[in-house]
């Protein structure tokens, strides 16, 4: 495999400048993602009670936030669109689960827009979603679809003509079923590398989604976004209203791999802020799932940061999550997840 870093923004954990006055920084409009997995008891884990996706849905409703399909959301956030307000929500669902079909009801009924992202070649199998239930869903101007790929398979391990053959069949099978072009996708199991990012966007796609948290703005890499997981366990009122007031850190550029390699395990991951940003009065921390709260060292004179890792990741899928307080805006939240592969 090429060696590679990812330029990415970042905000990390662990470090408190505090010295000076704060400069004003005029922060650019940020979206998160909201992605849901399925709705009731028969959804497990992965799912939420369709009693918690009525709350979140009444809190956008009551509250009057700006929800807009997940690609229009992209598109003028890249375009500089000065109209959009500071915070904007779009929100998603993944998989092919029959739960979706009671959660649906409610979506409906809010009139919020919503991008379904479907793993193509489980759709009108077995205890999966019909195309039927799908082309009802668009025909009803509330739903944009896009593609997980022709199955739920990890994209990094495959050969790169099998990764492109899969990306673009996709792509075909929704035109042929839902007789319009799809140009959004969500990595299966938020897993991408960035030869898989370049195949994406080689096969036609426009708009690539991981799982990692986070917000974004129009500096992000838009074939790596994040979303905030909507699971039994992460969906509580405390954890929406926190999702709803983060922005995406001020970064000039981050350097990491995602993909983990043995002989570079811990990970080194770099962090530079946005130069025009006095990040002196913000205190940031950072966690990982698996080793909790980081140490960080210092880059330059306050110019970034870079995140110490206790050990070396275990194998398998890890995530580091970084948030702080910003003064008079709220919450800045940026994450990434690694993979170490078996």
């Amino acid at each position: 495999m090429k060696r590679y870093f990812r330029v990415f923004f970042h905000v990390i954990l662990g470090i408190v400048f505090l010295s000076g006055e704060a400069v004003s920084y005029d922060f650019l409009p940020s979206g998160v993602a909201l992605n849901y997995f399925g709705f009731g008891d028969r959804a497990g884990n992965s799912g939420i009670r369709l009693d918690e996706l009525e709350e979140h849905l009444e809190i956008l409703s009551e509250e009057n936030y700006n929800v807009l399909p997940l690609g229009e959301l992209v598109e003028r956030l890249s375009n500089g669109d000065e109209t959009l307000p500071l915070r904007t929500v779009s929100l998603m669902w993944s998989g092919s689960s029959p739960t979706f079909e009671k959660g649906w009801e409610i979506f409906r009924r809010y009139g919020f827009p919503l991008t379904v992202f479907v793993p193509v070649g489980k759709v009108g199998t077995r205890g999966s979603l019909s195309w039927d239930f799908l082309r009802e869903m668009v025909s009803s101007g509330l739903v944009e679809v896009g593609s997980q790929g022709l199955g739920l398979t990890n994209l990094t391990k495959l050969p790169a003509e099998e990764v492109m053959e899969n990306l673009k069949a996709s792509r075909e099978k929704m035109k042929e079923e839902l007789g319009e072009e799809v140009y959004l996708f969500s990595y299966p199991f938020g897993l991408a590398s960035v030869g898989v990012e370049r195949m994406a966007y080689g096969a036609g796609f426009r708009v690539g989604m991981g799982q990692h948290s986070g917000a974004f703005n129009r500096r992000y890499n838009r074939f790596y976004l994040p979303s905030f997981g909507m699971t039994r366990n992460y969906s509580d009122e405390r954890r929406l209203r926190l999702i709803l007031s983060t922005l995406a850190l001020p970064l000039g550029k981050v350097e990491y791999r995602s993909l983990v390699r043995e002989d570079e395990n811990p990970p080194d991951v770099r962090v530079w802020f946005d130069k025009d940003w006095d990040s002196r009065s913000v205190n940031m921390l950072c966690f990982h799932s698996r080793q909790g709260r980081l140490e960080v060292e210092g880059l330059g004179e306050r110019e970034g940061f870079s995140p110490v890792f206790a050990s070396p990741l275990k194998r398998g899928r890890s995530r580091l999550n970084c948030t702080g307080q910003v003064q008079g805006k709220g919450t800045i939240w940026w994450g990434v997840q690694f993979f170490v592969p078996r």
